[in-house]
């Protein structure tokens, strides 16, 4: 926009993209977060875990 705005109508704006268009930004930040979350706690189940109860069926193994 090629306008001259005075200081009155610059703090308007600011606060009018501030209120209406800063949350549209926020949201889409909170959503990536989650979805990076879930994706690493998704991968959680295959790369945390050991059998239970086998330590008997390892020792027979080793022999």
């Amino acid at each position: 926009m090629d306008a001259d705005l005075s200081e009155l109508q610059a703090s308007f704006l600011l606060d009018f993209i501030s209120k209406e268009l800063a949350p549209l930004a926020y949201n889409k930040g909170v959503d990536d977060a989650k979805y990076f979350l879930m994706t690493r706690i998704d991968d959680m189940d295959d790369a945390c875990f050991e059998e239970a109860f086998s330590f008997w069926n390892k020792k027979r193994n080793n022999r």
